[in-house]
């Protein structure tokens, strides 16, 4: 039983099994029924697998786009430091990276700032701290992606 976004369809797209699994034995019948089971797997891998809408690279649009938005909204001096005369890509790589360094905290801070000071502030002390290593680590493996995809 879920929502997912109004992406999936119950019964196209997937098999909705209820949270007391009182249609356990629909879902089994229809999964040993070939035809039946096919359909649904068909359904899935061409409507939403296949879906431009649900790729990576539209995942990766969508937070930019986030991004650059929540950055407009940023004083000046919140965005990394850039004087008129470097206002172009920074030319060397060392240049480069300390750059996307900057930018990288900048979107650390923000993201922290936004998720626990106003989002989960209303959580104890260690549901926080717990979030809080969970997300560190996502931040992390992010930061290395955006890293790599120099």
């Amino acid at each position: 039983e879920g929502d997912y976004s109004g992406r999936l369809i119950p019964w196209r797209h997937y098999l909705p099994l209820r949270k007391d699994h009182g249609n356990f034995g629909d879902i089994v019948n229809i999964l040993r029924s070939e035809p039946m089971a096919s359909e649904v797997i068909e359904a899935a891998y061409q409507e939403v697998a296949l879906n431009p809408e649900n790729s990576f690279r539209r995942m990766v649009e969508i937070v930019d786009t986030a991004l650059q938005d929540g950055f407009l909204d940023l004083p000046a001096m919140m965005l990394p430091h850039r004087s008129e005369a470097d206002s172009t890509r920074p030319r060397s790589a060392i240049q480069w990276r300390s750059w996307r360094r900057g930018v990288q905290r900048k979107i650390h801070s923000q993201l922290h700032f936004l998720i626990f000071k106003r989002l989960l502030g209303r959580l104890s002390e260690q549901r926080r701290d717990a979030i809080q290593r969970r997300l560190g680590l996502l931040m992390h493996r992010l930061f290395t992606l955006i890293g790599r995809a120099k």
